[in-house]
Protein backbone atom coordinates (compact mmCIF):
# COMPACT_ATOMS: atom_id res chain seq x y z
CA UNK A 1 0.00 0.00 0.00
CA UNK A 2 1.16 3.66 -0.85
CA UNK A 3 1.60 5.91 2.30
CA UNK A 4 1.72 9.71 2.32
CA UNK A 5 4.62 11.04 3.99
CA UNK A 6 3.76 12.15 7.76
CA UNK A 7 6.23 15.40 7.87
CA UNK A 8 3.90 16.76 4.77
CA UNK A 9 1.07 15.71 5.98
CA UNK A 10 1.56 16.79 9.51
CA UNK A 11 2.34 20.61 8.39
CA UNK A 12 -0.76 20.58 6.88
CA UNK A 13 -2.50 20.35 9.94
CA UNK A 14 0.25 22.65 11.83
CA UNK A 15 -0.80 25.50 9.32
CA UNK A 16 -4.91 24.70 10.00
CA UNK A 17 -5.46 23.57 6.52
CA UNK A 18 -7.41 20.28 7.78
CA UNK A 19 -10.76 19.92 9.95
CA UNK A 20 -10.73 20.78 13.46
CA UNK A 21 -12.54 18.33 15.94
CA UNK A 22 -16.33 18.62 16.07
CA UNK A 23 -16.59 18.08 12.05
CA UNK A 24 -17.86 14.84 12.39
CA UNK A 25 -17.33 13.87 8.10
CA UNK A 26 -19.69 10.86 6.67
CA UNK A 27 -17.14 8.33 5.98
CA UNK A 28 -17.95 5.61 3.39
CA UNK A 29 -18.71 2.00 4.40
CA UNK A 30 -15.46 0.83 2.70
CA UNK A 31 -12.14 2.67 4.41
CA UNK A 32 -8.86 2.09 2.95
CA UNK A 33 -5.69 2.78 4.80
CA UNK A 34 -5.26 6.42 3.37
CA UNK A 35 -8.92 7.72 3.82
CA UNK A 36 -8.36 6.60 7.57
CA UNK A 37 -4.91 8.43 7.65
CA UNK A 38 -7.05 11.78 6.63
CA UNK A 39 -9.56 10.78 9.28
CA UNK A 40 -7.15 10.78 11.35
CA UNK A 41 -5.64 13.82 10.76
CA UNK A 42 -9.18 15.52 11.14
CA UNK A 43 -10.32 13.44 14.45
CA UNK A 44 -7.63 12.56 16.52
CA UNK A 45 -8.56 14.29 20.40
CA UNK A 46 -4.21 13.48 21.00
CA UNK A 47 -2.91 15.42 18.12
CA UNK A 48 -5.62 18.22 18.65
CA UNK A 49 -4.41 18.83 22.52
CA UNK A 50 -0.76 18.72 21.18
CA UNK A 51 -1.71 21.14 18.56
CA UNK A 52 -3.28 23.80 21.56
CA UNK A 53 -0.50 23.48 23.68
CA UNK A 54 1.88 24.61 20.64
CA UNK A 55 -0.25 27.76 20.14
CA UNK A 56 0.32 28.42 24.15
CA UNK A 57 4.04 27.90 23.99
CA UNK A 58 3.64 30.40 20.72
CA UNK A 59 1.44 32.91 22.81
CA UNK A 60 4.58 32.58 25.86
CA UNK A 61 6.79 33.25 22.83
CA UNK A 62 5.42 36.83 22.56
CA UNK A 63 5.07 37.54 26.02
CA UNK A 64 8.93 36.45 27.29
CA UNK A 65 9.98 38.78 24.05
CA UNK A 66 8.40 42.14 25.45
CA UNK A 67 10.81 45.00 26.35
CA UNK A 68 10.01 46.00 30.60
CA UNK A 69 7.19 49.05 30.13
CA UNK A 70 8.69 52.22 31.59
CA UNK A 71 6.96 54.03 34.37
CA UNK A 72 5.86 56.80 34.37
CA UNK A 73 5.21 59.06 38.09
CA UNK A 74 3.41 62.04 38.98
CA UNK A 75 2.69 63.62 42.16
CA UNK A 76 1.03 66.07 44.16
CA UNK A 77 2.25 66.41 47.71
CA UNK A 78 2.77 69.59 50.04
CA UNK A 79 -0.44 71.57 48.97
CA UNK A 80 -1.57 74.14 51.99
CA UNK A 81 -4.86 73.82 52.57
CA UNK A 82 -4.78 75.41 56.08
CA UNK A 83 -2.10 77.48 57.72
CA UNK A 84 -2.04 79.60 60.89
CA UNK A 85 0.13 82.23 58.95
CA UNK A 86 -2.67 84.56 57.41
CA UNK A 87 -3.12 84.60 53.76
CA UNK A 88 -0.42 81.40 53.28
CA UNK A 89 -3.36 78.93 52.32
CA UNK A 90 -4.37 77.64 49.87
CA UNK A 91 -1.54 78.13 47.84
CA UNK A 92 -1.07 75.63 44.68
CA UNK A 93 2.16 77.20 42.74
CA UNK A 94 4.13 80.23 44.83
CA UNK A 95 6.40 79.92 47.44
CA UNK A 96 5.79 81.46 50.66
CA UNK A 97 8.68 82.08 53.28
CA UNK A 98 6.86 82.51 56.32
CA UNK A 99 5.54 78.83 55.72
CA UNK A 100 6.35 75.48 56.77
CA UNK A 101 5.71 73.70 53.15
CA UNK A 102 5.55 74.68 49.68
CA UNK A 103 3.71 72.84 46.83
CA UNK A 104 5.62 70.25 45.24
CA UNK A 105 4.66 68.72 41.97
CA UNK A 106 6.37 65.85 40.77
CA UNK A 107 7.05 64.34 37.02
CA UNK A 108 9.25 61.01 36.58
CA UNK A 109 9.65 58.54 34.15
CA UNK A 110 11.68 55.06 35.27
CA UNK A 111 13.12 52.80 33.03
CA UNK A 112 14.28 49.25 33.83
CA UNK A 113 17.67 48.29 31.88
CA UNK A 114 17.82 44.95 32.52
CA UNK A 115 21.37 43.43 32.04
CA UNK A 116 23.13 39.77 31.77
CA UNK A 117 21.15 39.60 28.19
CA UNK A 118 18.14 38.42 30.25
CA UNK A 119 15.35 39.08 27.41
CA UNK A 120 17.18 37.33 24.96
CA UNK A 121 18.03 34.18 26.81
CA UNK A 122 14.06 34.17 28.17
CA UNK A 123 13.60 34.23 23.91
CA UNK A 124 15.88 31.65 23.22
CA UNK A 125 14.30 29.18 25.74
CA UNK A 126 11.25 30.25 24.44
CA UNK A 127 12.22 29.57 21.01
CA UNK A 128 13.39 25.98 22.22
CA UNK A 129 9.94 25.05 23.88
CA UNK A 130 8.23 26.09 20.64
CA UNK A 131 10.23 23.72 18.92
CA UNK A 132 9.69 21.11 21.65
CA UNK A 133 5.47 21.51 20.83
CA UNK A 134 5.69 21.33 17.37
CA UNK A 135 8.40 17.81 17.89
CA UNK A 136 5.93 16.54 20.06
CA UNK A 137 2.65 17.11 17.88
CA UNK A 138 4.60 15.65 15.24
CA UNK A 139 5.96 12.65 17.68
CA UNK A 140 1.97 12.17 18.92
CA UNK A 141 1.06 12.08 14.80
CA UNK A 142 3.51 9.32 14.52
CA UNK A 143 2.38 7.36 17.43
CA UNK A 144 -1.37 7.60 16.46
CA UNK A 145 -0.17 6.72 13.04
CA UNK A 146 1.32 3.60 13.94
CA UNK A 147 -1.48 2.47 16.20
CA UNK A 148 -3.55 2.95 13.36
CA UNK A 149 -1.67 1.38 10.67
CA UNK A 150 -1.23 -1.49 12.70
CA UNK A 151 -5.09 -1.85 13.68
CA UNK A 152 -5.45 -1.48 10.09
CA UNK A 153 -3.20 -4.70 9.73
CA UNK A 154 -4.87 -6.51 12.45
CA UNK A 155 -8.47 -5.75 11.06
CA UNK A 156 -6.81 -7.09 7.27
CA UNK A 157 -5.74 -10.06 9.02
CA UNK A 158 -8.88 -10.53 10.58
CA UNK A 159 -10.88 -9.81 7.57
CA UNK A 160 -8.85 -13.03 5.72
CA UNK A 161 -9.07 -15.22 8.88
CA UNK A 162 -12.53 -15.04 8.77
CA UNK A 163 -13.08 -15.76 5.05
CA UNK A 164 -10.37 -18.59 5.14
CA UNK A 165 -12.78 -19.95 8.02
CA UNK A 166 -16.26 -19.21 6.44
CA UNK A 167 -14.80 -21.28 2.80
CA UNK A 168 -13.72 -24.15 5.48
CA UNK A 169 -17.31 -23.99 6.97
CA UNK A 170 -18.48 -23.74 3.54
CA UNK A 171 -16.84 -26.72 2.33
CA UNK A 172 -17.37 -28.79 5.20
CA UNK A 173 -21.07 -27.98 4.59
CA UNK A 174 -21.02 -29.69 0.88
CA UNK A 175 -19.72 -32.59 2.67
CA UNK A 176 -22.31 -32.39 5.26
CA UNK A 177 -24.47 -32.36 1.83
CA UNK A 178 -23.16 -35.11 0.18
CA UNK A 179 -22.97 -37.70 3.05
CA UNK A 180 -26.96 -37.16 3.05
CA UNK A 181 -27.48 -37.64 -0.32
CA UNK A 182 -25.43 -40.87 0.06
CA UNK A 183 -27.44 -41.31 3.33
CA UNK A 184 -30.73 -41.25 1.55
CA UNK A 185 -29.33 -43.58 -1.12
CA UNK A 186 -28.98 -46.17 1.30
CA UNK A 187 -25.04 -45.57 1.00
CA UNK A 188 -24.18 -44.73 4.30
CA UNK A 189 -26.18 -45.59 7.76
CA UNK A 190 -27.63 -42.39 9.70
CA UNK A 191 -25.06 -42.42 12.36
CA UNK A 192 -21.91 -41.23 9.77
CA UNK A 193 -24.32 -38.41 8.82
CA UNK A 194 -24.23 -37.76 12.43
CA UNK A 195 -20.39 -37.93 12.69
CA UNK A 196 -20.16 -35.73 10.13
CA UNK A 197 -22.56 -32.86 11.58
CA UNK A 198 -20.43 -33.06 15.07
CA UNK A 199 -16.50 -32.78 13.09
CA UNK A 200 -18.31 -29.55 11.66
CA UNK A 201 -18.86 -27.64 14.92
CA UNK A 202 -15.13 -26.74 15.57
CA UNK A 203 -15.36 -25.07 12.00
CA UNK A 204 -18.83 -23.12 12.80
CA UNK A 205 -17.04 -21.67 16.39
CA UNK A 206 -13.83 -20.90 13.92
CA UNK A 207 -16.23 -18.86 11.86
CA UNK A 208 -18.16 -17.39 15.20
CA UNK A 209 -14.37 -16.43 16.85
CA UNK A 210 -12.98 -15.23 13.69
CA UNK A 211 -16.59 -12.92 13.31
CA UNK A 212 -15.58 -11.86 16.82
CA UNK A 213 -12.17 -10.78 15.91
CA UNK A 214 -13.07 -9.25 12.53
CA UNK A 215 -15.75 -7.30 14.30
CA UNK A 216 -13.09 -6.24 16.91
CA UNK A 217 -10.35 -5.12 14.84
CA UNK A 218 -13.17 -2.67 13.41
CA UNK A 219 -14.56 -0.88 16.25
CA UNK A 220 -10.60 -0.60 17.22
CA UNK A 221 -9.93 1.53 14.06
CA UNK A 222 -13.47 3.81 14.93
CA UNK A 223 -11.96 4.41 18.25
CA UNK A 224 -8.74 5.53 16.99
CA UNK A 225 -10.34 7.57 14.55
CA UNK A 226 -12.95 8.92 17.09
CA UNK A 227 -15.70 7.88 15.26
CA UNK A 228 -19.20 5.64 16.21
CA UNK A 229 -20.53 2.77 14.37
CA UNK A 230 -23.49 5.38 12.71
CA UNK A 231 -21.29 7.68 10.93
CA UNK A 232 -20.04 5.07 8.31
CA UNK A 233 -22.92 5.55 5.38
CA UNK A 234 -24.30 2.17 4.21
CA UNK A 235 -22.62 -0.25 1.53
CA UNK A 236 -23.85 0.08 -1.82
CA UNK A 237 -21.56 -2.00 -3.56
CA UNK A 238 -19.49 -4.86 -1.52
CA UNK A 239 -15.64 -5.46 -2.27
CA UNK A 240 -14.12 -8.22 -3.31
CA UNK A 241 -12.94 -10.66 -0.54
CA UNK A 242 -15.80 -8.93 1.57
CA UNK A 243 -16.31 -11.08 4.71
CA UNK A 244 -20.17 -12.08 4.81
CA UNK A 245 -20.93 -10.47 7.81
CA UNK A 246 -22.62 -7.07 9.57
CA UNK A 247 -19.86 -4.54 10.04
CA UNK A 248 -20.27 -0.97 9.94
CA UNK A 249 -17.13 -0.70 7.75
CA UNK A 250 -15.64 -2.69 5.02
CA UNK A 251 -11.87 -2.86 5.59
CA UNK A 252 -10.18 -2.25 1.76
CA UNK A 253 -6.55 -3.18 1.82
CA UNK A 254 -4.32 -6.33 1.34
CA UNK A 255 -0.78 -7.38 2.13
CA UNK A 256 2.18 -6.19 0.44
CA UNK A 257 5.59 -7.43 0.49
CA UNK A 258 8.21 -4.61 -0.04
CA UNK A 259 11.53 -5.30 0.79
CA UNK A 260 13.76 -3.30 3.12
CA UNK A 261 16.61 -2.13 1.14
CA UNK A 262 18.10 0.63 4.19
CA UNK A 263 20.52 -1.01 6.28
CA UNK A 264 20.01 -0.78 10.10
CA UNK A 265 23.03 1.89 10.80
CA UNK A 266 21.49 4.09 7.79
CA UNK A 267 18.20 2.94 9.71
CA UNK A 268 19.86 3.94 13.49
CA UNK A 269 21.40 7.59 11.84
CA UNK A 270 17.93 8.42 10.54
CA UNK A 271 16.31 8.07 13.39
CA UNK A 272 18.74 10.40 15.60
CA UNK A 273 18.02 12.97 13.04
CA UNK A 274 14.16 12.65 11.95
CA UNK A 275 12.36 10.92 14.49
CA UNK A 276 10.08 13.44 16.59
CA UNK A 277 10.50 12.18 19.86
CA UNK A 278 14.64 12.88 19.67
CA UNK A 279 14.35 16.21 18.42
CA UNK A 280 11.96 17.11 21.26
CA UNK A 281 14.78 15.67 23.44
CA UNK A 282 17.02 17.59 21.77
CA UNK A 283 14.72 20.87 21.95
CA UNK A 284 14.20 20.28 25.59
CA UNK A 285 17.89 19.97 26.36
CA UNK A 286 18.04 23.45 24.32
CA UNK A 287 15.84 24.72 26.61
CA UNK A 288 17.23 23.28 30.21
CA UNK A 289 20.31 25.26 28.90
CA UNK A 290 18.72 28.23 28.16
CA UNK A 291 17.14 27.77 31.93
CA UNK A 292 20.18 26.98 33.37
CA UNK A 293 21.74 30.26 31.51
CA UNK A 294 19.18 32.64 32.74
CA UNK A 295 19.71 31.50 36.26
CA UNK A 296 23.08 32.49 35.92
CA UNK A 297 21.58 36.00 34.48
CA UNK A 298 19.84 36.74 37.47
CA UNK A 299 22.86 37.31 39.53
CA UNK A 300 23.39 40.87 36.95
CA UNK A 301 21.85 43.62 38.74
CA UNK A 302 18.89 45.48 36.76
CA UNK A 303 19.37 49.04 36.85
CA UNK A 304 15.85 51.37 36.80
CA UNK A 305 17.22 54.91 35.62
CA UNK A 306 14.36 57.99 35.68
CA UNK A 307 14.29 61.13 34.73
CA UNK A 308 12.71 63.47 36.93
CA UNK A 309 11.18 66.65 36.65
CA UNK A 310 10.11 68.24 40.25
CA UNK A 311 8.40 72.04 40.63
CA UNK A 312 8.80 72.98 44.73
CA UNK A 313 6.94 76.29 44.87
CA UNK A 314 8.08 78.97 41.81
CA UNK A 315 11.35 76.95 41.65
CA UNK A 316 12.54 74.32 38.86
CA UNK A 317 14.45 71.35 39.41
CA UNK A 318 15.66 68.56 36.84
CA UNK A 319 17.27 65.53 38.55
CA UNK A 320 18.14 61.73 37.42
CA UNK A 321 17.73 58.74 39.54
CA UNK A 322 19.21 55.30 39.42
CA UNK A 323 17.57 52.33 41.54
CA UNK A 324 19.74 49.14 42.22
CA UNK A 325 18.77 45.86 44.13
CA UNK A 326 21.10 45.27 47.31
CA UNK A 327 22.02 41.35 47.04
CA UNK A 328 21.72 41.46 51.06
CA UNK A 329 19.26 38.34 51.88
CA UNK A 330 19.05 36.55 48.86
CA UNK A 331 21.96 36.75 46.43
CA UNK A 332 20.14 34.64 43.58
CA UNK A 333 23.37 32.05 43.87
CA UNK A 334 20.92 28.99 44.22
CA UNK A 335 19.05 29.72 40.94
CA UNK A 336 22.39 29.12 39.35
CA UNK A 337 23.14 26.43 41.48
Amino acid sequence: MKHRNPACVLLLFVLGNVPLLGQTPAIRGVLTLEAAEQLLMQRSQAVAASRYQLEVSQALRQIVGYKPNPIVHVAAEQVPFWSPVPGSYPRFFDSSPSAASNPVYTAMVTKVIERGGKREIRSEQADAIVDVSRAQIADTFRTQLFQLRQAFTVAILARENLNLAQTIDAQYGQTERLTNVRLAAGDLPEVELMRVRAARLPYKQAVLDSQTAYQQAVRDILNLLNLRPQDAAPVVTPIANAPAIESPLQIDGAFRTTPVLTTLEELRQFALTERPDVVAARAALRAGQRGTALAEAQRKRDVAVGFEYQRVGSDHSAGVIAEFPLFVYNNQKALAL
